[in-house]
Parts: structure tokens; C-alpha cells; sequence
């Protein structure tokens, strides 16, 4: 069998720039395909049933053809393994991030529902949140502030009192807290550290909250007046 071509005028740094917005999986197909061609030309150079209908000079470029296949292939492979790596490694970090972020936000942001204070706490936090754009970012504060308003004079779920069902509202708004803004310091903010990431957010409520409470006076009075007439303790 002649020796096989190999190609000098590909490198793996140009196969990573020019495939920079692949993943190694999508490159592990096109390695494969690289794989069967060069297998499709030796064979058709040597074992196939038509084989011995072409020259020894149309083999042996085959055999040529099969050789530039294979390099190409190996700078396939070589960039596909760093992609790999790259890629372990930025998962890693997010990991990381993520886990950092949950537990400054859990910290910081856990917020209790025992009381009607602990729970108009809630609503006015989450009014903060929504203006900052960090919770419910795809409504507008007046759109959030109409749902707000909404939870509270719905029915009753189905075997749960008036005071029951809303405490059960401000505790799901409460676990949302610290997930959303766990999201908010992970993804907008992905290049920056996490801490000062929240400490700029507890910055931003603190300046945000006066205005906010002003503006939105009305659902934490509708809130205030149900947990009232339900009899819940008031330390608002």
C-alpha cells in the first residue's frame, strides 16, 4: 500500500477559530464523517469491488485523498479535545458560581411568613425586586403590582382559609427571592465576583425602597387590609 498524504496547511488553532461557535459534540460529528470518508477512499483503493477497475495511478491518489482526510481528522480531534476541556472547565466555574450565589442569596434574602409585618416584608421586597428587574423581569411594575393585587382576592384554595391561602402567596413569593436573584448574580452579571455583585443589589433595594413603597402604597395597603381581616398579628 503507498504511503499515506498528510496535509501541512491545516492547523487545529484554525479549525478551533473557525469553528469557535461549535461545541466538541458538534465537532465529534464532523470527526466521524472524517472518519468514514477516510475509510470510503482506502477501501475504494483497495478492497472495494471496483478496485481493480481503476489504475494503480487513480489508487494511489485515493490513497492521497485518504491520507489529507486523516490529517484533517487529527486537527479535528486535537481541537475537539480542547474544546472539551475548555468547556469541563467553564461548567466547572459556573457550577461554582451557582452554588456561591445560592448561598449568598439564601443568606441574605430568607424571608420569613409568620407574622402580617413578616409578610407585607415579602410584598414590599418583591415590589423592590421587579423594579430592579431581578424578580418577575417580564412584567412591569404596574403589571406586577396588578397581580399582586390579584393573589389576594382570588378564592381561597380548596381547603385553606383566606389567611391560610395568602400566607401561602407571600411564602411562594419569599422562595422565589433568593432564586431569582441567585439567577440575577449568576447570568447578568457572570464576569463580575459574587459577592459584589449582591452587595451592589442590597445597595440598590436600600436607595429603591423609599420610592418604591411610595409608589406602590396601594397593593401593600390591599395586602394589609386582608391579613387584617383575617385576624393575622399586625406589626406593619
Amino acid at each position: 500500500m503507498a504511503r499515506l498524504t498528510t496535509s501541512k496547511s491545516i492547523t487545529t488553532q484554525q479549525v478551533l477559530d473557525n469553528t469557535r461557535f461549535l461545541s466538541s459534540q458538534n465537532l465529534r460529528s464532523v470527526q466521524t464523517k472524517l472518519t468514514a470518508a477516510k475509510g470510503e477512499l482506502i477501501k475504494l483503493a483497495n478492497t472495494d469491488v471496483l478496485s481493480e477497475f481503476l489504475s494503480e495511478q487513480e489508487k494511489a491518489v485515493l490513497r492521497s485523498a485518504a491520507g489529507i482526510v486523516n490529517s484533517v481528522n487529527a486537527r479535528v480531534t486535537a481541537a475537539k479535545e480542547k474544546k472539551q476541556r475548555a468547556e469541563k472547565k467553564r461548567q466547572a466555574d459556573l457550577d461554582a458560581r451557582i452554588k456561591a450565589a445560592s448561598r449568598l442569596a439564601q443568606h441574605t434574602f430568607t424571608l420569613p411568613t409568620g407574622s402580617t409585618a413578616e409578610c407585607l416584608e415579602v410584598i414590599r421586597v418583591a415590589l423592590i425586586l421587579n423594579e430592579l428587574k431581578v424578580l418577575n423581569s417580564f412584567n412591569s411594575a404596574e403589571e406586577f403590582s396588578i397581580e399582586l393585587i390579584a393573589r389576594v382576592r382570588r378564592a381561597p384554595s380548596q381547603g385553606k382559609t383566606i389567611g391560610e391561602t395568602l400566607q401561602h402567596e407571600a411564602k411562594r413569593l419569599a422562595n422565589d427571592i433568593p432564586r431569582c436573584i441567585q439567577d440575577y448574580i449568576v447570568h447578568d452579571y457572570n464576569d463580575c465576583e459574587v459577592q459584589a455583585v449582591l452587595d451592589a443589589l442590597v445597595a440598590r433595594i436600600a436607595e429603591a425602597r423609599p420610592r418604591v413603597i411610595e409608589q406602590r402604597a396601594a397593593v401593600l395597603h390591599v395586602w394589609l387590609d386582608a391579613l387584617e381581616n383575617c385576624g393575622r398579628e399586625v406589626r406593619a
